[in-house]
């Protein structure tokens, strides 16, 4: 376990969050997976700069399910904002649409890549993004936890 992870758990335990399914991913490393949930490999997790007035924002990043079981994310969450929830964009008579998602559902073996104009991760109620331009992001799946870092890119895209 590296040192990172030994801290963070600890950081969890004293505030209450059982860590016996939680890693840390760093997103910087290209593929890795996120043992908190069987079988789920997070990578490429980016947020788009923004203004600092702004308070929403999108993550885009991909997901792959290396495990034999279909995998469900129920809900996403982070520190950093009020509240998080999958949408889908969706365009309809030449006019884009957000529709929220209740949950992610991966096949074994299948893939989703979260991308502008499709599927993504909607931040609302943006609070101060620590000036690192890394923050954290919990995906959950029933009683697991999978936590990720996010890594906010330089410019929109």
């Amino acid at each position: 376990m590296s040192l990172f992870n030994y801290y963070a758990k600890t950081l969890l335990l004293c505030i209450g969050i059982t860590v016996s399914s939680v890693e840390l991913v760093l997103a910087d490393e290209p593929v890795k997976k996120a043992k908190g949930i069987k079988g789920l490999v997070v990578s490429k997790a980016t947020m788009p700069s923004v203004p600092p007035v702004s308070r929403t924002s999108a993550v885009y990043l991909s997901f792959e399910n290396q495990s034999e079981n279909t995998i469900l994310i129920d809900s996403v969450s982070t520190p950093i904002a009020h509240h998080s929830m999958f949408h889908l964009t969706t365009e309809v008579d030449g006019v884009a649409k957000m529709n929220h998602l209740e949950h992610i559902q991966l096949l074994p073996s299948q893939s989703i890549v979260m991308q502008q104009g499709g599927m993504h991760i909607m931040l609302m109620g943006l609070q101060a993004i620590p000036e690192s331009g890394i923050f954290e992001l919990r995906l959950h799946s029933g009683e697991q936890i999978s936590i990720i870092e996010v890594k906010v890119s330089s410019r929109r895209k």
